[in-house]
Formats: C-alpha cells, sequence, structure tokens
C-alpha cells in the first residue's frame, strides 16, 4: 500500500518499490530527471536545502539508480511533509538545477 507521499510523488518520480508494504519510508528515483534534463538526486537535495528542507538520503539503497530515500520521523507534522512534497513536486516541474 503506498504512503501518501509516495501517491503524491509516483507521477514526477520513479517509484523504486512499487506496490510493496511500506511502513514509513519511501524510495525515489531521479533517473528520469537525470536522463531527460541531466538533473542528478544529489541537485534534487541541494534544491531541497535551498528551501530550507533537509535533504533525504542519496544514492542509498545502491540498487537503485539515483536514489532519493525519504525517512520523515514520527514527529513529522501532515503539514510539513506537505510543505516538503510540495517541493519535489516544484523542483521536478521546473528542472531546477544547483550545479556549479
Amino acid at each position: 500500500m503506498p504512503t501518501i507521499s509516495e501517491a503524491r510523488l509516483a507521477g514526477h518520480y520513479e517509484v523504486a518499490f512499487d506496490n510493496q508494504i511500506c511502513m514509513h519510508e519511501v524510495v525515489l528515483s531521479a533517473n528520469r530527471q537525470k536522463h531527460e534534463s541531466g538533473v542528478r538526486a544529489l541537485d534534487i537535495s541541494k534544491r531541497l536545502m535551498d528551501f530550507g528542507l533537509h535533504p533525504p538520503t542519496n544514492y542509498f539503497p545502491l540498487i537503485v539508480p539515483e536514489a532519493l530515500m525519504i525517512e520523515p520521523t514520527e514527529t513529522e507534522s501532515k503539514q510539513t511533509l506537505d510543505v516538503f512534497i510540495d517541493a519535489m513536486i516544484q523542483i521536478a516541474k521546473n528542472r531546477l538545477t544547483t550545479r556549479k
């Protein structure tokens, strides 16, 4: 059963482990972004920091190319999660990079 965050992000990022039971984390792949526009998982994490948000774990698990592992703590509010998801969607739509 997908989490709410997984369901909202699925149209914008590849979901690494679709249709599996999930406790609280979701693993996405930025492989689509990398191939379409050169934006890598690290670029997305840096952009999230520009929004003042804590970035996900990058490149883990190793079997997922351009992995973004999102593991919110149990104390995160739905409002905080929605802000994070909205930022992820905006990044995907804008294909923004912070490469220098």
